[in-house]
């Protein structure tokens, strides 16, 4: 039974953080400035919290109860915060934004390869493809996009994004760049 909780432990601290990840891509805010906010508030909660993961991991060695809390805290604290700020928002107070092309660029990512029966290797390359788009105020981010997009799109052109402030007051971007244009 041990086994099955500390695999649900570590599958849920993976959900909240590629969760979070995922919300940050539609969020205009710099990386650091939430992880950081967020780090303080895990290592704090596990300064006061840490003792209660003694049951669950059978030592009373601070050092790993501090680390347990503070990873679960972290994650849980950072999805908490882009979820909030993203799902709330305030759709009424949206506004379209005319956003630039600054560059498209594609980066290389390899499949994985079985060579053995122990063994997996770099398999086969495949591209990804991303466009910087500069916002009206100076803000650069990042997005990937589908290839048949990628082929439509030219630097400097301009494209439209439905843009909403978030729940806690930091801008999120409603239109879905993956997705096809309207007509």
């Amino acid at each position: 039974m041990r086994i099955v909780c500390w695999m649900g432990l570590g599958i849920g601290v993976v959900l909240f953080v590629g969760g979070s990840c995922v919300l940050y891509s539609d969020t205009l805010i710099d990386w650091w400035k939430p992880v950081t906010g967020c780090a303080i508030l895990a290592v704090i909660s596990a300064l006061i919290y840490g003792h209660r993961w003694e049951r669950f991991t059978c030592t009373d060695f601070f050092l790993i109860n501090f680390c347990i809390q503070a990873i679960v805290g972290f994650s849980v604290l950072i999805f908490a915060f882009f979820s909030v700020n993203y799902f709330f928002s305030d759709d009424d107070a949206g506004h379209t934004e005319n956003v630039t092309v600054e560059r498209r660029y594609r980066e290389t990512r390899y499949r994985t390869k079985r060579i053995g029966r122990r063994v997996v290797g770099r398999g086969t390359p495949y591209y990804v493809y991303f466009i910087e788009i500069r916002f009206s105020d100076g803000r650069l981010k990042s997005h990937q996009v589908p290839k048949g997009r990628y082929d439509r799109i030219h630097q400097g052109d301009t494209i439209s994004l439905e843009v909403s402030n978030g729940f806690l007051d930091i801008p999120v971007i409603k239109t879905r760049l993956s997705s096809k244009p309207k007509q």
